[in-house]
């Protein structure tokens, strides 16, 4: 990714189809939660759709992980102006405040005990940050320790769907 050799085959594609069959896939690994879906944005994005849905494969990923104590996981689909935004909601351990600006950040691993509990390399936000990034897009997360955290994806919008 660094020399710049992550190729992107770009196209227009309906966001909620592609977030549908990621939900889909990721509710096979996790028989304990419910992936809960909210809101239909029938909106084109223009991106690659697999590295799109890499991004939010990434995030459902975190949420399951991070929240093994909870029943659901909650992706809210938001329509704005002229962006999109995918909301990825876990019920979890969270993420302190002083290190939520860091997560996006090339191997960074949160220290303490609970980094033994959930084993990672601190590349997947990263990578997932400049998927986003390189599509005009962006990353950023809400958190409170101790009660989940709200990951957002927000991608611009090419055009409406309209039947």
């Amino acid at each position: 990714m660094q020399s710049g050799k992550l190729e992107f085959t770009c196209e227009n594609f309906l966001i909620d189809e592609m977030v549908n069959e990621v939900i889909n896939t990721m509710q096979m690994t996790t028989p304990r939660q419910r992936i809960l879906k909210e809101g239909q944005t029938r909106v084109y994005v223009y991106g690659d759709k697999e590295r799109t849905s890499q991004i939010v494969i990434n995030l459902l990923s975190n949420a399951i992980k991070y929240s093994p104590q909870a029943d659901h996981i909650l992706v809210r689909m938001i329509d704005g102006d002229n962006t999109i935004a995918i909301a990825v909601q876990d019920y979890g351990i969270g993420i302190a405040r002083e290190n939520q600006p860091k997560i996006f950040e090339r191997f960074y691993r949160v220290d303490g005990t609970r980094q033994e509990t959930y084993p990672g390399l601190g590349l997947g936000l990263h990578i997932a940050a400049e998927i986003a990034r390189r599509q005009n897009g962006r990353i950023s997360v809400e958190s409170e320790e101790g009660k989940g955290s709200i990951f957002y994806l927000e991608l611009p919008v090419v055009h409406n769907f309209t039947l």
